[in-house]
């Protein structure tokens, strides 16, 4: 079970505020994920405020760039695998994140007593 005991090892009582605050902000934590995420893969994700380019995505980036540095299939398969580690340790530092919002623990426990 993921719990904060490690983070707040090494994060100060106004560091570990900051955090919850920023945790409870859904907005801005899906925002600099966003930004986040796209300096691993930049995939054209869908959104109404941008044409789709469906032949732009992390995987045919590794393919489809300059043919002087072309890669190999082996090359090509251990790049989309450090790729989706990266996305993966992202990921998990989000759900890490996601134990500050205090807000949402909160209601978790109303419910659950609430079940009682």
């Amino acid at each position: 079970m993921i719990n904060r005991t490690t983070t707040d090892s090494f994060l100060s009582k106004a560091e570990q505020d900051k955090l919850e605050i920023f945790a409870k902000d859904e907005v801005m934590l899906e925002t600099v994920k966003k930004v986040l995420l796209s300096s691993i893969y930049d995939n054209g994700i869908l959104t109404p405020e941008k044409k789709s380019v469906p032949l732009r995505n992390a995987a045919f980036s590794l393919v489809s760039g300059d043919q002087d540095k072309k890669l190999t299939d082996e090359q090509v398969g251990r790049n989309l695998k450090v790729m989706w580690n990266s996305i993966d340790l992202l990921e998990s530092a989000y759900e890490q994140i996601k134990l500050y919002n205090t807000k949402d623990l909160m209601e978790k426990e109303i419910k659950k007593n609430i079940a009682r």
